[in-house]
């Protein structure tokens, strides 16, 4: 992940994602993309990923129906395919919180939040799968560690209608005013 700028709070934001990046979760997301579309990773995880194809190719091979067509190559037609992978995951009910902007793969601003994304929408779609019994959608990468010993990583808590925890804005004020005491007038009489 790279700054906009190599100093001041451009530069601590991508050192604090970078802090909390999950490289196993990258790994198991790695193995289940290859597992079911059949295709072997050629590059980093997130230029990987970042034209789109690979995300609309993943969809189309786990719901046919979806039938996602990849655009042509370049910055606009990168960003349709991205546009149209997450307009497909609100489409099956993937929890609004739980999407990336267009910007964090195709910039490569916070690949953390596009994990989450595909892990949210791998189990939407192995709920729906189970509905359908196709085989290749109850595939999930959640359910087999990597390596001997691995366990899967917590389950995300996103509280209804935003993140689990103060937005970066906020966290500076956070914990910051007291508590307001409000007694009746009437009781004073």
């Amino acid at each position: 992940m790279k700054a906009v700028n190599d100093y001041g709070m451009d530069a601590q934001l991508a050192a604090k994602r970078q802090a909390n990046y999950d490289t196993v979760l990258e790994e198991r997301i790695t193995q289940w993309i290859e597992r079911t579309c059949n295709i072997t990773r050629d590059k980093e995880f997130g230029p990987w990923l970042q034209d789109g194809t690979v995300l609309l190719t993943l969809t189309n091979t786990l719901v046919p129906d979806a039938n996602l067509k990849v655009k042509t190559k370049g910055k606009w037609g990168e960003r349709e395919n991205i546009s149209s992978f997450i307009k497909y995951a609100r489409q099956i009910g993937v929890n609004e919180a739980s999407l990336f902007p267009t910007e964090s793969l195709a910039e490569l601003k916070d690949l953390q939040q596009v994990m989450i994304t595909i892990s949210a929408f791998s189990k939407k779609v192995q709920q729906k799968a189970s509905l359908l019994k196709s085989p290749i959608a109850q595939d999930s990468f959640l359910d087999k560690p990597t390596a001997a010993g691995d366990k899967p990583k917590k389950k995300w808590v996103v509280k209804p209608g935003g993140s689990s925890a103060p937005s970066l804005l906020m966290a500076g004020s956070s914990n910051t005013m007291q508590k307001t005491k409000y007694s009746d007038g009437r009781e004073a009489i």
